[in-house]
Order: C-alpha cells, then sequence, then structure tokens
C-alpha cells in the first residue's frame, strides 16, 4: 500500500500549482447534463437512504453540487504547463498521472468559506462524500510545511496547503464514455459568476495563528456615498452586457463588485465575478484577450501607489522619469523596497531584507537580496524619494481614524485612491463606448482605444489627484479589425505568444495565501 501511494500521490509541484475550485460550474452541454445526471443518480443510490432522500427532496440543489464539483475538478484537471499537455488519448493510469501531477484544485471545506456560494456546505459536503465513496474525486488534507528558504540555506519558509481535490481515472474514464472531450471541456461546462452585490464591506483582516484570515462582511450602509458607488458598479455591468469578451476564444460572461475595508476609505478594488481575467500571467493577458473580436492593450499606471501619494500630498511628480529609477540600483530592488515600506506604513529600517521580499525577488527577478545591503538601498532610494522617510507622520489622520495600527493601512488608502481613479476613467471611456477591464492599476482596452484611455487614465488623475501619471502599455499582435492604432508614447507591438490554455482561478504561489 505504501508503494501504490508513493506512486500515485500528489507531487510537490502539483500541491504548490493547484487551482482554486470556484462553486459556479454548470453543465451545459447535452454530454455534460446527462453525465452529471448520472452521476447524481448513482450517489444517491449507492449512498443509502440518506442520500437517497436527500436526491428525491432536493434533486436539482443537489445535482448543482455535483455539477459544480465534477465541472471544476474536470477542468482544473486540463490546467497544466504547456510542456506536460498532450492532445494524445492516454490510458486510465496515465490520465491518472497527469492529474496528481498536475492538475490538483483546491478548497477550503470550513463552512464559513461557502457564504454567499451557490453551492451551501451541506450539500457541497455531501456530494463530494458520495462521489468520493463511489470513488470518482479524491482528496488530500491541508497541512502545514516547512521548507528551506531559497538564497538562504539557513532559513525556514512555512507554508501552509488547504485541501486538495482531484478527479480519480474512472471520473475520467466515465466522462469520456459519455462524449466529453477533456481537452475541450471548456465546451461541456460554464463557469456562473457567484450571486454577489455590487459593493461589498468587510472588517479589517484578522491573524490566526500567525495567517491572516479575511475579515467578515460588514452591514452596507445607507448613504448618498453608497448609493453613488453601487450605481456605478451596476452602469459599468449593465454597459459590459452590451459586448463580447473573449479570453483565447472563449466568450466569457463579465461582472464586477467592488470590496471596501471598513469604509469607503480604505481599499475599493473592482474584481471580476465568475471567470476572471485578472489572474491571467501580467506578460499574456493583453495577448489573450479581446472585445468585440479586436486585439487589446494593457495601458498600465507606473507605481501606481507611489503616484498616489504624490498627488494626495501635494508634492511634485513627474511622469516623465520612471519612478524606480534610483542610481546604482535594479529597478526591481528599487520596486521591492517601495512597495514593502508603502505596505508596512513606514520606510524599511535595519539590516536585514524582509523574507517575504527576498523571496519574491530571487523568484520574479532571479536576483539575491542580499547583493543588495538594505541601509544602502534605504539610503538611494530615500535620497530620491525623501517623502517616503516618515510615512507615519505623513498620515496622521488615519491613525486618528482608524487606531494605532493605521500604519499597515496605509497600502489600503492608497488602493481606494487609485480605485477611485479607474473608476472615473472607466466611466469616462463609458460615455465614448469603450468598454475598460479593470486590474488594479491598469485598463485593459481595445487597440484603438489605446489614445483615448491615456487621457482618460490622465484626467482622471488629474481630477481626482491633480497629478499626471507615467503610463506604460503593452500591445499584443492583432487579431481584430484595428491593427496597432494606439496613442503615442506606446510600447513597440510585440509579436503574439503561442495560444495558452484559458487559466481561470488563482495559481497557487506561496500557499499561505489561500
Amino acid at each position: 500500500l505504501r508503494d501504490l501511494w508513493n506512486m500515485l500521490k500528489p507531487s510537490a509541484e502539483s500541491l504548490r500549482n493547484a487551482t482554486y475550485l470556484p462553486l459556479g460550474f454548470r453543465a451545459r452541454s447535452d454530454e455534460a447534463i446527462a453525465l452529471v445526471a448520472g452521476l447524481a443518480a448513482e450517489v444517491c443510490m449507492r449512498g443509502g437512504r440518506q442520500n437517497a432522500r436527500r436526491g428525491v427532496e432536493n434533486q436539482a440543489l443537489f445535482q448543482n453540487a455535483v455539477s459544480a464539483i465534477v465541472g471544476g475538478l474536470l477542468v482544473n484537471s486540463q490546467r497544466m504547463p504547456a510542456s506536460e499537455h498532450t492532445h494524445s488519448k492516454a490510458s486510465n493510469q496515465d490520465a491518472l498521472s497527469v492529474q496528481l501531477r498536475s492538475g490538483l484544485s483546491y478548497r477550503p471545506r470550513a463552512k464559513e468559506s461557502f457564504t454567499g456560494e451557490r453551492v451551501s456546505f451541506r450539500r457541497f459536503d455531501a456530494a463530494f462524500r458520495g462521489l468520493q465513496e463511489v470513488g470518482y474525486v479524491e482528496s488530500a488534507n491541508g497541512y502545514r510545511q516547512f521548507c528551506a528558504a531559497k538564497g538562504d540555506p539557513g532559513g525556514f519558509v512555512g507554508r501552509s496547503y488547504t485541501c486538495r481535490l482531484w478527479p480519480t481515472a474512472r471520473l475520467l474514464q466515465v466522462a469520456e464514455e459519455a462524449g466529453l472531450e477533456l481537452v475541450d471541456v471548456r465546451r461541456h461546462f460554464h463557469l456562473e459568476a457567484a450571486a454577489q452585490p455590487p459593493v461589498v464591506l468587510h472588517a479589517l483582516k484578522e491573524r490566526r495563528g500567525g495567517v491572516k484570515v479575511k475579515g467578515k462582511r460588514l452591514p452596507f450602509p445607507t448613504s448618498i456615498e453608497a448609493e453613488q458607488i453601487a450605481t456605478e458598479v451596476n452602469e459599468i455591468n449593465a454597459f459590459t452586457m452590451l459586448h463580447r469578451v473573449e479570453v483565447a476564444g472563449e466568450h466569457i460572461e463579465m461582472a464586477w463588485h467592488r470590496a471596501f475595508s471598513v469604509d469607503f476609505g480604505l481599499h475599493g478594488r473592482w474584481y471580476a465575478l465568475g471567470e476572471s481575467y485578472q489572474v491571467l500571467p501580467g506578460d499574456k493577458r493583453h495577448n489573450l484577450i479581446t472585445i468585440d473580436g479586436e486585439a487589446c492593450a494593457e495601458v498600465d499606471v507606473s507605481a501606481s501607489h507611489l503616484t498616489c501619494l504624490y498627488g494626495h500630498l501635494g508634492l511634485p511628480f513627474s511622469s516623465e522619469l520612471d519612478p524606480y529609477d534610483v542610481f546604482g540600483m535594479p529597478r526591481a530592488v528599487v520596486k521591492v523596497w517601495i512597495t514593502a515600506s508603502l505596505g508596512k506604513g513606514a520606510a524599511l529600517s535595519g539590516q536585514v531584507w524582509p523574507r517575504q521580499a527576498e523571496q519574491h525577488v530571487l523568484e520574479k527577478e532571479n536576483l539575491v537580496l542580499r547583493d543588495y545591503p538594505l541601509p544602502s538601498v534605504s539610503q538611494a532610494v530615500l535620497k530620491r524619494h525623501p517623502v517616503l522617510a516618515d510615512l507615519p507622520s505623513q498620515f496622521e489622520s488615519l491613525g486618528r481614524r482608524y487606531g494605532p495600527s493605521a500604519g499597515s493601512m496605509l497600502s489600503l488608502f492608497l488602493m481606494a485612491l487609485e480605485a477611485r481613479v479607474l473608476t472615473t476613467a472607466m466611466l469616462g471611456l463609458k460615455t465614448q463606448g469603450v468598454l475598460a477591464l479593470p486590474i488594479h492599476d491598469s485598463l485593459v482596452v481595445p487597440q484603438s482605444a489605446v489614445r483615448a484611455t491615456k487621457q482618460a487614465l490622465t484626467a482622471a488623475f488629474q481630477e481626482s489627484l491633480g497629478i499626471t501619471p507615467r503610463l506604460r502599455v503593452k500591445t499584443g499582435a492583432s487579431r481584430g479589425p484595428v491593427a496597432n492604432l494606439v496613442g503615442g508614447g506606446c510600447l513597440t507591438s510585440r509579436a503574439a505568444t503561442s495560444r495558452v490554455k484559458p487559466f481561470f482561478g488563482r495559481s497557487v504561489g506561496i500557499a499561505a495565501m489561500e
């Protein structure tokens, strides 16, 4: 048994690369509908009187739970690195090996994680246990792992992994016999966005055992400001329905909500519901998305939070210079120093870099931060941006409003400024008939609308913060009616990348963030 488990157990890589399992997948093809109905009936018949009674009394809801689990696991099972993907038919054992190597899903099983979902905890638990008992799905319990830190032989990093789920070879075989081609599984299942109000308000995150936990949902206030924000989101969502958005050739239904923390002065970012384009890799995103059949570009605000900081404090800011350009320092090192300082609410000090910053730069830029002594970097960056030297005194009002730990609120405050600017730009583009897809500090738009988008973002920054931002434009090869009709100052158009399978849901990096 031990040898069998060692052969079939998920690899460490597949655990890390698991994809979040949303609960909105619904069967849409005749083959998928028949498959889900058959699986639900089998679970009810073999699961005893309780499952049978539940299937009779709430057959539609139970089938929805089965559809969400089976559809999500099958879709996620096909999300694998291009080097491992194959279109050739494989045996059941080979198929199972592929799932365990790279096609796992993860999903918290705590009751509170199902609040607001389309499938309740009780029905998910009953459906998954039933599918597991008859051999269609499998799971591995979550655990905490300590491993050596990259670039630091004497250090350790703790990572928490929540429950992992995957389809068994039997489910893959039954799906294939039902007429589902796994390489084209998205044709059989589609992801419906969870029902969400246009604006949500949460308490601040809490630390439990060293892990940050999402704050509880707060009652939505009744005020003119709240009504205006909700109206703006509803307007954008209604406008989106007039357009067709595709990711890698697949049509997705777009809708957003905005999430605030404590009040409307913190956070406020736009989050896509359902199949989120926002989690696509940044270097591929604009190449994969089309709006009304036209290739897209991404207009990005360089050093967005730092720009908002300068604007809020009324300090002079040059959009001609790269804010991360500091003499003698790599751009990535300067960027991580500024990002960490704004996240902390105070300039980094001391002799040692934060461990998370070290790991991030090593993984993203292949740089070892310890090669750049923190005091030297701090001195160089503060000479370029002296405003960062004493952030707490610059934002005493946050302390009076949110309490003594307000330093950590600075990043949420800057997010709110950033989101307000993007909202103004999106509404302005809407009046011109242009749909803009928000990604926190950038907008994805049709290539023909790049010039208008740059003008809208510049106007929004000037109106809200009295500052002109530094904008960058990433474009891909045109697949629509317009080719490279972009505004001045954009980056050179790049050749289209090879077709990449759509990647909806979140990829797991440091699993503690789950």
